[in-house]
């Protein structure tokens, strides 16, 4: 990824409720040299019941007790995980060029076209990760049968939405979903 401005370790876009995808976590806990399993550790796994948020299912980075990421350097301000952090941390925009136009001319003005390309594909892959965890949690509910979620993560939705998740995401589903049904 390239880098699009310099940072002046300001810390403003390390505020609490990073969301993440599923990619995001298998990238973050690789680099981590963490086993997948532990991913609860570093990752929250919220569930909106009521219907507030754009999207009821909602994975995020854990804050620390002063509310800022886990992998925020209060000492630094810096990012610990700065070259492999989250999708949604790479396209931040900083605070400090508010006054541009628009995201676009933004990007644009600054040399990385690409860069909202890249970004157009990783919404679509994070709404897509969002549908499949909300449609697993649906099933589980329905049936509480962690086997019927795996069924759908392994061939449902090949059916449904045309998707074949390749094994390190299906297996990563598959951990959250375990997560899940522990605590229902």
């Amino acid at each position: 990824m390239t880098q699009i401005v310099t940072c002046d370790a300001c810390g403003k876009c390390c505020l609490p409720c990073v969301t993440v995808s599923v990619s995001d976590i298998l990238r973050i806990m690789n680099h981590l040299e963490e086993d997948a399993n532990n991913w609860t550790d570093f990752f929250n796994l919220l569930i909106d019941e009521n219907g507030f948020w754009y999207h009821s299912v909602v994975l995020e980075i854990k804050a620390d007790r002063n509310r800022n990421c886990i992998f925020f350097d209060s000492n630094t301000k810096l990012c610990k995980i700065h070259s492999f952090k989250p999708w949604k941390c790479m396209r931040y925009y900083c605070a400090k060029f508010r006054k541009e136009p628009s995201y676009e001319e933004f990007y644009e003005k600054h040399g990385n076209v690409d860069f909202i390309r890249e970004d157009q594909k990783r919404e679509s892959q994070y709404n897509t990760q969002t549908i499949i965890l909300k449609e697993a949690i649906t099933i589980f509910k329905r049936s509480k049968n962690i086997d019927e979620v795996k069924e759908y993560l392994t061939k449902g939705i090949i059916k449904e939405l045309g998707i074949k998740l390749q094994k390190e995401q299906r297996d990563m589903f598959i951990r959250i979903m375990l997560a899940y049904s522990k605590r229902n």
